[in-house]
């Protein structure tokens, strides 16, 4: 490798937050979102890679899912402080895709293509 060579790109990693507050509801879940997928952004612009994927609700256990790409769990730390997002823990996560699911990879590049469509 070259000293101009770019450094060698290093795998995604996804990571989970996981919030447990009661009375939890989808339009809360959905406010959230919206502030991790800002803050996310802004942190991103800076250098560092972090992308919000979504969240996964389960009303019933008053639980609430979270998930991001990232570069380490500080920065999804940081993202999370920064939207106002209560949460116990940040565990590295790996997707397992299945019939209809897709890979982290899979689902970041779809957000992406989704951004660009939206900026047109």
């Amino acid at each position: 490798m070259k000293p101009t060579d770019p450094a060698p790109r290093q795998p995604r990693r996804t990571f989970l937050v996981e919030c447990y507050l009661p009375s939890l509801d989808r339009a809360a879940v959905s406010a959230s979102a919206d502030r991790a997928t800002d803050v996310s952004r802004q942190l991103a612009a800076d250098g560092p890679h972090l992308a919000y994927l979504g969240a996964m609700l389960v009303a019933k256990d008053e639980v609430v899912f979270h998930a991001f790409s990232a570069d380490d769990a500080a920065i999804v730390d940081e993202a999370c402080r920064r939207a106002a997002i209560p949460f116990e823990r940040i565990v590295e996560s790996e997707s397992v895709p299945g019939d209809g699911l897709y890979s982290a990879e899979e689902l970041l590049a779809r957000i992406q293509a989704a951004d660009g469509d939206a900026g047109r």
